[in-house]
């Protein structure tokens, strides 16, 4: 296994041996933004795109714009690997002008 799949397979291992609705919110945030960037970089893409629009629906039910900042970059990032580059633009567009929300700093 490359360092990413160790990566991978050592976070599922954790994630399974928890209750992650118990986990602190920003705990449990930067989880699944690891898993993310993780199945990202092995190319598991929709995989990715799976985690990442729930990572995204969570942060809009909660309104914490820091997380949707994230989210969107995620969602950007994996636009650009697909190349949909409007798409890519639109959601780092919009992670952006969204990172600047009070309450929330980035």
């Amino acid at each position: 296994l490359g360092r990413h799949e160790q990566g991978l397979h050592a976070l599922s291992g954790v994630v399974e041996t928890v209750d992650v609705t118990q986990l602190n919110e920003t705990v449990r945030f930067q989880l699944r933004s690891c898993e993310i960037q993780l199945l990202t970089r092995l190319r598991r893409y929709d995989d990715a795109q799976r985690l990442c629009q729930l990572y995204l629906t969570e942060a809009r039910q909660k309104n914490n714009s820091r997380n949707i900042a994230i989210g969107l970059t995620n969602l950007g990032v994996l636009d650009y690997r697909h190349q949909r580059y409007d798409s890519a633009r639109d959601n780092l567009d919009e992670a952006k002008v969204g990172s600047h929300q009070p309450g929330h700093p980035i």
